[in-house]
């Protein structure tokens, strides 16, 4: 595959699984603010962490790929291209929990001794815009 397709085909993931994400957002957070209600209350009710409650949702999308890589003529319950784009949210939705349960002046990507390190402290704590060196950024608020 071209770099041309794979982008386009990386793309067309992306969106496929923001369509995903906000088809069920409505159900998994049951009108709530916070987007992680789901695995916080799933975690509470069977007495796990929400990462653990994570872990068994994102675990299940991972084995129904896993499971077509291993007999690919398998029927399949969902489109494995649906499966991949849950992945895909499960992950940011791993990493949203993940980053709700450490300490920014603690993390150890903040803490290093590099240059890079240095650099997003400083500009944490001037409040400037922190990213890449070559400038492709997400500012942070």
């Amino acid at each position: 595959m071209n770099l041309v397709t794979f982008t386009t085909e990386i793309e067309n993931l992306h969106r496929m699984a923001q369509t995903i994400a906000e088809k069920k957002r409505p159900d998994y957070t049951q009108g709530a603010t916070d987007v992680l209600a789901n695995f916080k209350d799933a975690a509470r009710d069977a007495g796990i962490t929400p990462m653990q409650a994570w872990a068994v949702h994102f675990q299940k999308q991972y084995s129904a790929v896993c499971r077509w890589a291993k007999k690919p003529d398998a029927s399949l319950s969902e489109p494995l291209d649906s499966r991949f784009a849950d992945l895909l949210n499960y992950i940011g939705l791993g990493y949203a929990i993940y980053r709700e349960t450490v300490d920014d002046v603690t993390h150890p990507f903040f803490s290093g001794a590099g240059p890079l390190a240095s650099e997003i402290r400083k500009r944490l704590e001037t409040g400037s815009s922190v990213g890449a060196p070559d400038n492709n950024y997400v500012v942070l608020s």
